[in-house]
């Protein structure tokens, strides 16, 4: 096989896609993390042979291989110039609890204990340029954990930032009740093709 030129990808905002056509199951289940999915783009776009390779729950996995499956016809990867069939994974990030909480309940909100800019900028390495949106919890003791791009601009780019911001020193917690909690934060990166 050639050099592939241009990978496969969707003409529309996937993820956003996937948010607005998942249904969580009742019950909330206190689950916090990806599930990430497999599947071949064919040669005419559409999306075959669609399987979960890292499970979360079995109710989830089996609303997102169900979701995936709805999905508009992507663009075919290229190698030459020519389409070809390839396989592509694709994580989604899910939410199915309630035991972390939005910033509008917080009466203090998250916050680094470093100059955020000034790591994002010394941390990251050469890329493409893009924007995206990360999702991450901050635990009660400052920690970062389930990193996860919500918004897509490139998925190298997405792998890079969520490395970085996996990475990060902790952080100030948010306090509900004069006590720290466990929060959701999101976090807009506007990635100008960094030199590490």
């Amino acid at each position: 096989m050639g050099q592939l030129t241009e990978p496969p990808k969707a003409e529309y905002d996937a993820y956003a896609y996937f948010r607005k056509n998942f249904t969580y199951p009742p019950d909330p289940q206190n689950i916090v993390g990806a599930v990430w999915v497999e599947f071949f783009v064919e040669l005419n776009g559409s999306l075959t042979e669609i399987a979960i390779t890292k499970p979360l729950h079995k109710l989830l996995d089996e609303e997102a291989v169900r979701v995936v499956k709805t999905m508009p016809p992507w663009k075919p990867s290229k190698v030459l110039s020519q389409p070809t069939r390839e396989k592509y994974t694709m994580p989604f990030y899910l939410q199915w609890t309630d035991s972390a909480h939005n910033l509008s309940k917080l009466e203090k909100m998250p916050r680094p204990t470093f100059n955020l800019g000034d790591h994002l900028k010394k941390s990251l390495f050469m890329g493409p340029k893009g924007k995206s949106q990360i999702q991450f919890i901050v635990n009660e003791d400052g920690s970062i954990s389930d990193v996860f791009a919500i918004k897509s601009a490139n998925p190298e780019l997405d792998k890079e930032v969520v490395r970085v911001v996996s990475e990060m020193p902790k952080w100030e917690p948010g306090t509900l009740n004069g006590k720290p909690v466990k929060a959701f934060y999101t976090l807009p990166i506007n990635y100008t093709g960094i030199v590490k």
